[in-house]
């Protein structure tokens, strides 16, 4: 109900257990995890972070967000940034120079591994006009290595590489 505690188990260097560090860490993951520091827009703990995993992959099939990781973000260094799957353009399918393959805004390597994603670049305006999903932006988009995104899904298809609806 409180979603997910952390209870390290920091050995110090007789292997004894190092309450102080354990309480360290503990207490900067609890702080971490709250509105302030977790999301970039401020407006979500982990727990409703992780709600709205479960919500988006029920309606929409996936879920997506991005690790950022900047010193001038936060104290920490590291917060999510949540990503509508809509901003994924699945318009965008294209053989590359270098033999990857972009496939519905997925860049794979020959292995079919996630290189880079592709989101649809927009203003806050577009935002706010929802209109972001639904027009063609004609290749702007922004490029974001495979190693910042968390993109989870349940895969139903070998080669799938978005996820479908529960309401589908």
């Amino acid at each position: 109900r409180d979603g997910f505690k952390l209870q390290m188990r920091i050995k110090d260097a007789k292997g004894e257990t190092d309450k102080d560090a354990n309480q360290k860490v503990e207490n900067g993951w609890k702080e971490w995890s709250e509105e302030e520091f977790c999301t970039m827009k401020g407006d979500r703990n982990l727990t409703q972070v992780c709600y709205q995993y479960i919500e988006s992959r029920k309606r929409d099939g996936e879920f997506i967000c991005r690790f950022i990781e900047d010193s001038s973000v936060n104290k920490f260094g590291f917060s999510l940034e949540l990503i509508e799957p809509d901003q994924l353009d699945d318009q965008l399918n294209t053989v590359l120079p270098n033999g990857n393959v972009i496939i519905m805004g997925i860049e794979v390597d020959k292995w079919k591994r996630p290189v880079n994603y592709y989101f649809k670049k927009n203003t806050i305006k577009d935002e706010l006009q929802g209109t972001y999903s639904y027009f063609d932006v004609m290749g702007s988009h922004i490029k974001v290595a495979a190693e910042d995104i968390l993109h989870r899904f349940n895969p139903e298809h070998i080669n799938q590489f978005r996820g479908i609806s529960e309401l589908a």
